[in-house]
């Protein structure tokens, strides 16, 4: 769509503010994220990563749905949408004690459906698409363990440890993807 003065702004063949603000978005969630996970439990600091790691992520993972929905990819968006859900679920439990880590297991359960819908649709490289499967399973596998376990969650888990490590690649292939549509 041209504007009055001749430039074209906002289409699905370029990265554009929302293919931007997406690879910011889910970019600097994994950093804090990540940070935070290195902290000791329930420090403030750990808090404070967490809750940007949730605000990114759902501001990033918002801007995909609604890329994906513009392009007419309706599964990747909803798989999208469905990953802002949780991360707005897990915000509300709170990042630290026994009832956050009670909500996490039992949300991560719905990664599954999330990650396969974005997995299912045709608009990222394969490799990248097959890692959110992965994760997605992997993270319903983790939150199955626990469901019907007498165990408390683990949080060094190896299949939590695959579920973020695949992840981790998901969302590289999906800046890749993004990053690409630009050129």
């Amino acid at each position: 769509m041209a504007t009055a003065t001749g430039s074209r702004a906002g289409t699905v063949g370029t990265v554009g503010n929302s293919g931007l603000v997406a690879i910011i978005g889910l970019n600097a969630a994994w950093i804090t994220g990540t940070l935070g996970s290195f902290l000791d439990e329930g420090s403030d600091l750990q808090q404070l990563l967490y809750s940007l790691a949730s605000m990114l992520g759902a501001m990033g993972g918002a801007a995909l749905a609604a890329r994906q929905m513009r392009a007419g990819r309706e599964l990747a968006a909803a798989g999208f949408g469905l990953m802002v859900a949780i991360t707005v679920a897990e915000v509300v439990a709170g990042f630290g004690g026994p009832a956050a880590d009670g909500v996490f297991v039992q949300l991560a359960i719905l990664f599954l459906p999330a990650m396969w819908l974005i997995a299912f649709q045709d608009w990222s490289t394969t490799w990248a698409r097959a890692a959110a499967a992965v994760s997605g399973l992997a993270f319903a596998v983790y939150g199955y363990m626990y469901t019907f376990g007498d165990d408390a969650p683990d949080t060094q888990s190896p299949v939590l440890i695959v579920a973020y490590l695949t992840f981790t690649v998901a969302i590289i292939g999906w800046s890749m993807t993004l990053r690409a549509e630009r050129e």
